[in-house]
């Protein structure tokens, strides 16, 4: 008796739409098998897979199994010829080799069968129709899918921290995407503990596992790598891209675009050659002048091996460094206590700065409303452009010389820089009293820093530093500290403060002991005036290895 096998395929969309069940191919492929007379060796069945390519389990053990001649198949039958690949390189560079070696027939149960060269004509065209079906599946998907994004909604399943569930409308039911009160928390949360700097992914996902964030599949902590795209995610700001467009979604924002831009910056300041678990203050914080790699830390031990002490190093992910020096942890904590001491205010020095500041707020109205009218300025000119190189994308009327990726990546940079833009226009449109009582809290953080710093814990200590400075760089004998720009004005202040208090007492103590030494000025502190002179280095010379 002749042998067959029967393969069988739907994919999903394919059942839903037009019922194409595997139980109704089965039937039909072993009724046309009893009536041309085939024993049916083997059934290959796959469900919800799609004939894009031959890169599926079933339809590889059958072509292993019919290439096989010990198997001695004379016949392989399918309910429709697309039911193997809807694609002519599949059918005749890998499936209609192997049935001309083994002289097997492709027989369909619902098509032409015909054994002539008219019938292998029939069979090419039916794979050239069913190419061509999924090639205008395909596009009508691609065009469908636009227009769900040009709509405001991405046409996927939404990232973790949203739901996505259907939603009757007048056109049928839609995909509607709203937030995960269960998850949402945690991802704000995330966000929230990335942009102190003091943690790297892999203790983010530790912490977050703590207070009760687990993968949704698993149970398990959530991976590093994903939590590294969550951050990156603008999803969560409102905005997705789709086939490299940026769209404003219609779906409600988990976190602001401030603390999401704040967390952006981060990434561009974090080495990312050298990832640290953040068990020392200062891991990530300090980079080598020599070679742009930051310090790392390790414990080691004393003389006599009595005790254990924190030493710095380079990482030297680079190799620049034949030789590694190290240094006590004391070294920077002394430095930092110093920069700190340069911008911490005395309590005479606080109030004077608060009164002044309530008279600088009745001048800053004005200042406020020029800045605002600039700003939106700006931001009407980047939505402009945004807009006409969005239409010349969409309707392929990019300028020449530009390509579309490069257009697409004009749109993402310009949609940046408007986003921060609109940021900083928020930021101006405080009340004097929000600011007045911002400047308060700032002086009053000024005036407890040291003690706050010298009572600190490692964490307390890197959240401190993080706060304060722009970068730090060393060089093995130089600390080179950059403040924010807040904390400048801090130091400012109080260098102007004490300039002022040294020419008010060189005016009124003709007797005062004045001394120089090595071109700077020092003071000493008359009658309890203010808080005297002090000098102090950035730059601590001779640390000690």
């Amino acid at each position: 008796m002749k042998k067959a096998v029967i393969y069988c395929r739907v994919s999903t969309e394919e059942q839903k739409k037009y019922g194409f069940s595997i139980k109704t191919q089965i039937q039909a492929c072993q009724e046309f098998a009893i009536h041309e007379g085939y024993f049916i060796a083997q059934t290959y069945i796959e469900e919800g897979k799609s004939a894009k390519d031959l890169n599926r389990t079933e339809v590889q053990k059958m072509i292993k199994y019919c290439d096989n001649a010990k198997n001695g198949i004379n016949a392989i039958i399918v309910w429709r010829i697309d039911r193997l690949s809807r694609f002519n390189v599949d059918y005749h560079g890998v499936i209609r080799p192997m049935l001309l070696r083994h002289g097997i027939l492709l027989l369909s149960a619902t098509e032409i069968n015909a054994n002539t060269i008219e019938g292998d004509y029939m069979r090419n065209m039916m794979m050239c129709n069913a190419e061509y079906e999924l090639s205008l599946i395909r596009y009508r998907t691609k065009e469908n899918m636009k227009t769900i994004a040009q709509s405001g909604r991405m046409p996927c399943k939404a990232p973790i921290g949203y739901l996505n569930i259907k939603k009757n409308s007048n056109t049928g039911k839609i995909n509607e995407i709203i937030i995960d009160e269960k998850n949402a928390p945690y991802i704000k949360r995330a966000f929230e503990l990335y942009a102190t700097g003091m943690y790297s992914y892999k203790n983010l996902g530790e912490e977050l596992f703590k207070e009760g964030f687990r993968h949704p599949k698993t149970g398990e902590k959530y991976p590093a790598r994903k939590l590294e795209h969550i951050l990156h995610n603008k999803f969560y700001i409102g905005k997705f891209d789709w086939a490299g467009i940026e769209y404003e979604g219609t779906h409600t924002p988990i976190i602001d675009t401030k603390l999401f831009y704040r967390v952006q910056d981060m990434f561009k300041s974090i080495d990312k050659n050298k990832k640290h678990d953040v068990e020392f203050a200062y891991t990530g914080l300090i980079k080598c002048v020599d070679c742009g790699c930051y310090y790392t830390a390790e414990f080691k031990r004393g003389k006599n091996k009595k005790g254990h002490y924190i030493y710095y190093h380079c990482s030297n992910s680079k190799n620049r460094h034949k030789k590694l020096k190290s240094y006590r942890e004391e070294f920077f904590d002394n430095t930092f206590a110093n920069v700190l001491n340069t911008i911490c205010l005395g309590r005479k020095q606080i109030e004077r700065l608060k009164i002044l500041a309530k008279d600088y707020l009745k001048e800053f109205n004005s200042y406020e409303k020029n800045t605002r009218a600039e700003i939106t300025k700006q931001i009407n000119v980047l939505s402009d452009r945004i807009k006409k190189n969005y239409i010349a994308i969409l309707e392929n009327k990019i300028p020449a010389g530009i390509s579309k990726e490069e257009a697409v990546l004009m749109n993402k940079e310009w949609q940046e820089e408007k986003d921060k833009l609109l940021i900083k226009l928020d930021n101006t449109n405080l009340s004097s009293k929000f600011i007045y009582n911002k400047i308060d809290e700032l002086l009053k953080f000024s005036e407890m820093l040291p003690e706050l710093f010298l009572k600190a814990t490692t964490e307390e200590k890197k959240l401190i530093v993080t706060t304060l400075t722009k970068s730090i760089q060393f060089d093995g004998k130089n600390l080179t500290i950059e403040l924010k720009d807040t904390f400048k004005a801090l130091q400012n202040i109080k260098n102007n403060y004490q300039t002022s208090l040294r020419n008010h007492n060189l005016r009124t103590h003709s007797n005062a002991n004045i001394t120089t030494k090595n071109g700077t000025l020092k003071v000493p502190n008359l009658n309890g005036a203010g808080d005297g002179v002090r000098t102090h280095e950035y730059r601590n010379h001779n640390p000690r290895p």
